[in-house]
């Protein structure tokens, strides 16, 4: 029985650290970048186009 009482303690620690990824994940700082910006775009199409849809791209913070 010692393998399942270590198997449950690594359980609840995975559990824990999960949660406490997840809540630092959505905490709400403020990024202080202005999204509004084209300076901070990615991308910034330069010509024109009747397309009606845009492009996000969605990375992670380096």
């Amino acid at each position: 029985m010692k393998n399942g009482k270590f198997f449950t303690v690594g359980m609840a620690a995975l559990s824990g650290a999960t949660i406490l990824l997840f809540a630092a994940a959505c905490s709400d700082r403020q990024s202080g970048i202005d999204y509004a910006a084209s300076e901070n775009w990615a991308y910034a199409e330069l010509e024109q186009d009747d397309k009606e849809a845009d492009v996000f791209f969605v990375c992670p913070k380096v």
